[in-house]
């Protein structure tokens, strides 16, 4: 499994990038750059911020060498075998026992 300061050592030659090329595209010195290729260190939550903007990737992709796995929309929907049109009738019926409650104390 590749590591961090592999894949970053691998982004860098692929996309032909010096450390203090990418230091400069993300205002970081080079000296820092280099213990991350060197595996003496990891950025820092801001740093590493700056490092997937700068490269245009996910910090995820950087760190773990994939994307987040993304949540499917329709997952609860599938799970408890729903449809959409029997989930907006349930919302529609609780706002309306919601704003009869409502009323209903209003009235007191």
């Amino acid at each position: 499994m590749e590591k961090f300061n592999e894949r970053l050592k691998r982004i860098l030659l692929e996309r032909k990038i010096n450390q203090t090329k990418l230091g400069e595209i993300i205002g970081i010195k080079q000296a820092t750059i280099s213990t991350w290729v060197l595996g003496k260190s990891v950025p820092e939550h801001e740093n590493l911020a700056l490092l997937s903007k700068g490269l245009d990737l996910t910090p995820q992709y950087l760190l773990y060498g994939h994307e987040p796995e993304t949540d499917n929309s329709n997952s609860f929907l599938d799970k408890y075998e729903i449809s959409k049109e029997e989930l907006l009738e349930f919302f529609e019926w609780k706002k309306q026992k919601a704003e009869e409650k409502i009323n209903k104390l209003k009235q007191q």
